[in-house]
């Protein structure tokens, strides 16, 4: 939900997000236009107070039919968003489009330098599974978060390219910094 903002807990959750990255020498700040990403990135700006938030819609939440069900309602579908995906709503290639695009210009702007992109649990499982060599799609994405869990709030993934190549894959790691 566009307006959603971050609970109590959510901001604790941010600020230990905060604190992982406080000595990064970190050269961007990206986020989702969503509130709640807006506010985290916020609370990960105050010790990097010479950068400025950027904006971007490719790292923005997936459109779903079922934006604003109820957690009971998602688990009666079993969480699966993307079976027979009809537009305007997006398919898991969709979305793994704009991540990409996302990469490409991050990668182009801002080679061997540290930056934070705050995001969403479906766009960050899409770009786990990709950077662990899974196919794109809605079955991958649910076998992988069932697998390897979904990512927890203000969790950081990080995907570090070692090569120039713009297919190369990522070598990825995982942190809760609040556990």
């Amino acid at each position: 939900m566009p307006e959603f903002a971050l609970s109590a807990e959510g901001m604790e959750q941010a600020e230990a997000a905060a604190v992982f990255f406080r000595r990064c020498p970190l050269q961007a700040i990206y986020s989702s236009p969503m509130l709640r990403a807006r506010q985290t990135a916020e609370i990960i700006q105050k010790y990097h107070p010479d950068l400025t938030i950027a904006i971007s819609e490719d790292i923005n939440e997936i459109h779903t039919e079922y934006e604003g069900y109820t957690i009971e309602e998602l688990e009666r579908i079993d969480w699966q968003f993307y079976r027979n995906v009809k537009p305007p709503y997006e398919t898991p290639q969709d979305i793994f489009k704009r991540l990409q695009k996302f990469l490409t210009e991050a990668r182009q702007n801002h080679a061997g330098q540290e930056i934070v992109a705050v995001t969403h649990g479906d766009i960050i499982c899409f770009a786990m599974a990709w950077a662990s060599g899974w196919p794109i799609d809605g079955e991958s994405k649910r076998r992988f978060a069932l697998e390897n869990g979904y990512p927890a709030p203000a969790s950081i993934t990080t995907l570090t390219f070692e090569d120039d190549a713009l297919d190369a894959l990522p070598h990825m790691t995982y942190a809760v910094p609040y556990l």
